[in-house]
Order: C-alpha cells, then sequence, then structure tokens
C-alpha cells in the first residue's frame, strides 16, 4: 500500500460523513427484478463526504458484474469509478475513464473476494478528496 493510500485511508477513518443526504425514503431506490444494466440518475450530485451503498445479489449464472459511476448521461466518455468483479478470476478492478481514455487499473486478488454467485452483497462507496474507497 503506497503512502498516499495510507493517508487516504486515515482520513477516511477521520471524516465525519453526513448521513442525511437522502431527504426521505422516496430518495432510496429499491429494486426487487431491474432491469440489466440498471441506469439511474441520483437527485444530488457526488460530491465530497458522499456516501453510496449498493446491495444487490449476484445471479447465479453471473461471471462478473460492474459498478459505474457516471458523469451526466455520456456514460461511454467519463466514468469516476469502474468497481469491476470478475468472479471468475477471483479478481476485483476498479478504473477511471475520462475523456474515453481508460486509467491505469487497480486491481485485489490476494485470497478470496467476499462475492460469490447466488449470494448478496453490500458495498458503501464513500468520495474522499479525489478518491473512492469501497468496503
Amino acid at each position: 500500500m503506497s503512502e498516499e493510500e495510507v493517508e487516504c485511508a486515515e482520513e477516511a477513518l477521520n471524516y465525519d460523513f453526513d448521513f442525511e443526504l437522502f431527504e426521505s425514503e422516496e430518495d432510496v431506490v429499491n429494486l426487487d427484478d431491474p432491469v440489466v444494466p440498471f441506469l439511474h440518475h441520483f437527485k444530488y450530485p457526488l460530491g465530497l463526504k458522499s456516501d453510496l451503498l449498493v446491495e444487490g445479489e449476484i445471479l447465479d449464472n453471473a461471471d462478473r458484474f460492474n459498478i459505474d459511476l457516471c458523469q451526466s448521461t455520456d456514460s461511454g466518455k467519463n466514468v469516476a469509478l469502474h468497481f469491476s468483479v470478475r468472479l471468475n478470476l477471483n479478481y476485483v478492478a476498479r478504473n477511471t475513464l475520462l475523456k474515453g481514455l481508460w486509467g491505469p487499473e487497480e486491481g485485489y486478488s490476494m485470497g478470496k473476494i467476499p462475492f460469490k454467485k447466488g449470494e448478496r452483497f453490500i458495498i458503501e462507496i464513500f468520495l474522499i478528496k479525489e478518491h473512492f474507497l469501497a468496503n
């Protein structure tokens, strides 16, 4: 882990996140049988100290799934966070697409990843400075 990553993680532990982002229950999106790929426009823009909770269930026949946080509706040119769980490779990749160009991929494959076919998952994504943290 780089010094910058350690500093970012330490800052996250000390952050006072504002958990009152949603004004009412109507701001929470619940889907029982979503169309895939699922596209949702946030009522409020993500910004510093944003906290996003994604909960779902991985299909039994899935080899991978992605969570992409895109800028505007132009998903092909700017993806602030590409979080790709590759079940068949036991690998989680993270990347950014800016102006149609992918940045260097960050990945994790040490040991087992916490995602399994047919099981539910919860991913919490925090925006800290110019970084995303996923838990």
